[in-house]
């Protein structure tokens, strides 16, 4: 189907209007139209790369404000937000230098930000939790818990939280090291069972239930032989 020259014309001032108010999608879908019915046509060929020039002059534009926009965050060392921003400005132009530059350097700023302040926040943690395990085990095991519960899939934590669990346990079963060389299984059971409240997985309780029950049942056994063996020499007494 063919158009008239008028016809032709009247789009072509429709796209003009079109980049006047910047209205740069809606043009380059008409342009395109356009090629995709006359794909040889020189006019329509140079108004979409005339579209596309206006693009990339419009972008950089934005680019270039938003840039400047993010400097505060220089000096604010919020890389949190430049990532962000820089990320932003990388989904208008991916070739931008500039912004590749800085998203690399905000990233490296930002990861030696973050172990600083990891490495601040577990000092602070561990601090806390000496005194705790050496002054008040109940507030030990309180704020073991709230740590985990306001920290939720945090490894630091996880992490923190698992080692002065493990350090309690060890101290407990220390200080009850008489009880659990005797025979008195009845109290050791309760405090197996008190040690699992605190965490019910560690492996030294687990260890430490497998000790109690080979020296339970092999005291058993050792009984056992001994009442057969006073058996035997009352049987060959009498």
């Amino acid at each position: 189907m063919a158009f008239s020259s008028p016809y032709l014309n009247q789009v072509e001032q429709n796209i003009n209007s079109l980049l006047a108010d910047k209205k740069f999608k809606e043009a380059y879908q008409i342009a395109n139209q356009l090629l995709l019915k006359f794909p040889q046509n020189r006019k329509f060929i140079k108004i979409k790369e005339r579209i596309q020039s206006e693009v990339r002059k419009e972008n950089e534009k934005v680019i270039k404000k938003k840039l400047n926009d993010l400097k505060a965050f220089w000096r604010t060392e919020e890389y949190s937000k430049l990532l962000y921003g820089l990320r932003e400005i990388l989904k208008i132009d991916p070739e931008n230098n500039d912004a590749k530059k800085q998203y690399i350097k905000a990233q490296r700023l930002y990861s030696e930000k973050i172990k600083k302040l990891e490495e601040e926040f577990e000092k602070n943690q561990r601090e806390k939790f000496n005194n705790s395990l050496k002054t008040n085990e109940t507030e030990l095991i309180n704020e073991l818990f709230d740590l985990e519960s306001k920290n939720p899939g945090n490894k630091l934590v996880q992490k923190l939280t698992k080692e002065y669990r493990t350090k309690l346990i060890q101290k407990k079963i220390f200080e009850q090291k008489a009880l659990l060389e005797s025979n008195k299984y009845k109290l050791i059971d309760e405090f197996i069972d008190s040690l699992e409240k605190i965490d019910p997985k560690n492996t030294l309780i687990k260890k430490l239930e497998k000790d109690i029950i080979e020296k339970r049942y092999g005291n058993a056994l050792e009984e056992k032989d001994e009442f057969v063996y006073i058996g035997q020499i009352y049987f060959f007494i009498v």
